[in-house]
């Protein structure tokens, strides 16, 4: 075995970071689906609402606390993927849309859906780099 392998061996096994928190009935892959496939406004939107389950998720509002480093827009579009690749575990429990307003001297906004009614960040310390 070589150094490498070694250390993918030494590192522990990731647990799920959500098993305390209660089931919910809203399926989030479902509302994920029509998401993607189906009309926002009309379809999708609706969907979330009749079926959002308030007890077991919660729904944040974010917006991007440095507006003055979003200068160029290819960057911010970096930022904004980066960001997505380096939460990208808690794809499965949760869902993630960000907008970026304007070009240039921008601003980014997101809204977010956990399972559970704290934030998901403090769960895990993969998630807690910018927290």
């Amino acid at each position: 075995m070589d150094e490498y392998e070694q250390v993918l061996v030494a590192e522990p096994i990731a647990k799920d970071p959500f098993p305390h928190l209660p089931r919910s009935t809203f399926v989030l892959d479902k509302f994920k689906l029509k998401y993607c496939n189906k009309e926002l406004l009309s379809l999708a939107l609706p969907y979330f609402w009749e079926h959002f389950d308030k007890d077991s998720r919660s729904l944040r509002y974010s917006e991007y606390c440095f507006p003055e480093e979003l200068t160029q827009t290819f960057m911010i579009c970096n930022l904004i993927t980066g960001m997505f690749q380096w939460l990208d575990k808690l794809r499965k429990n949760s869902f993630a849309s960000a907008i970026l307003f304007e070009t240039n001297r921008s601003s980014i906004s997101g809204v977010w859906v956990f399972q559970g009614q704290e934030l998901a960040f403090p769960l895990t310390p993969d998630w807690q780099v910018d927290y």
